[in-house]
């Protein structure tokens, strides 16, 4: 364990995805825990804020702006521009005096980031544990996981460890606004969903093609739900993935219920009322099992030991017998891994998970 373990001012870093920061947010309680008088900040992309907003670990939030970079500023001599937004980034960072910096992505972007905030200890996976190896050159302070730091959680929480941050807790803590909480109450109401009514919650989206189960399994497991188990199915959406659900809504042959349009924090308040949540490798999958919410996961080019839902009262689906499994491919010409999970092994084990529950 390092000499001096004492910090006053730290931050993290872990810019995207919104799965990645859900299964990051232990390593915030554990150094709230740790460190109880620390000011605590997390540097993070903006469309992943909202995840960050309101946790009482975190004393504040910087929002890299990356996107609004890339996007907004004018394109004429646009290098020139991105170098001084860095730069600028940059000197606001090392004005906030940081002492401890820790990488979680191991990206090159998020070591460079790293190195900016100024910190004299700057913690991050060995070379070859980071997704970028090349990021390890921004940080002094390097740690290589254990053999039994499988799930990514464990391993990010493996950084903090010989501060004497990782202290067998695994908090995810997400605030969700009372406001949130009453927008989708109204929305039950209109659909005449009653409390004790709690509804199957499918999110069948995915930021990878290699994720998508498919529209019409995805009808024909929600028609199953609804005729042989009696359940309610709400489909959750985001704007991308709107034309998706209503092509699987016209697959079937019971009636479905589509969420009303909601931001981060709303999705979250409609998965507190879900009886089970069903989804591939998704941020929605995650963070559903941060809230508790007994999950379902369709598994296929991602490794359910490394990226399932994290804890108890979660199960996964996978194809038996599939050598490519795991491949880790955003994009596949075949994707057999999820085309040979069958509607009928998905419904077993809903069935299965909805009886646990009663």
């Amino acid at each position: 364990m390092m000499k001096q373990t004492e910090f006053t001012n730290i931050a993290i870093v872990k810019l995207s995805a919104i799965g990645d920061v859900v299964h990051a947010l232990p390593v915030a309680s554990a150094l709230r825990e740790r460190y109880p008088k620390a000011r605590l900040s997390w540097i993070v992309q903006g469309k992943c804020q909202q995840i960050l907003e309101g946790n009482p670990d975190l004393d504040d939030i910087i929002v890299f702006d990356k996107d609004r970079w890339l996007l907004e500023l004018p394109y004429v001599h646009k290098t020139a521009s991105v170098l001084r937004e860095i730069y600028r980034f940059g000197r606001s960072l090392r004005r906030a005096g940081f002492e401890l910096a820790i990488d979680l992505q191991g990206l090159i972007k998020s070591g460079l980031i790293t190195w900016l905030t100024g910190a004299r200890v700057r913690i991050g996976f060995s070379a070859d544990y980071c997704r970028e190896p090349a990021s390890a050159r921004f940080t002094n302070w390097h740690v290589t996981p254990s053999a039994s730091d499988v799930h990514i959680v464990d391993r990010y929480l493996s950084l903090v460890r010989e501060l004497g941050a990782d202290r067998g807790q695994r908090r995810f803590r997400i605030h969700i606004p009372a406001e949130d909480h009453a927008y989708i109450a109204r929305f039950l109401d209109r659909n005449k969903i009653s409390d004790d009514c709690r509804p199957v919650v499918i999110n069948p989206g995915a930021g990878w093609e290699t994720k998508l189960w498919g529209e019409e399994n995805y009808a024909a497991l929600a028609d199953r739900i609804i005729s042989d188990l009696g359940g309610v199915v709400i489909f959750l959406w985001g704007p991308p993935e709107l034309p998706m659900v209503k092509a699987i809504q016209k697959k079937m042959h019971q009636p479905s219920i589509r969420a009303c349009p909601t931001n981060l924090k709303q999705s979250l308040a409609l998965m507190r009322r879900a009886q089970l949540f069903i989804a591939g490798d998704t941020g929605p999958l995650h963070m559903a099992a941060a809230l508790g919410i007994p999950c379902l996961g369709l598994y296929g080019p991602t490794s359910p030991e490394r990226n399932g839902p994290y804890g108890a009262n979660h199960r996964v689906v996978q194809a038996e017998g599939v050598p490519c499994r795991g491949c880790f491919r955003r994009f596949c010409t075949h994707k057999t891994c999820l085309r040979a999970i069958s509607v009928d092994q998905v419904m077993e084990a809903a069935r299965q998970m909805l009886t646990e529950t009663h």
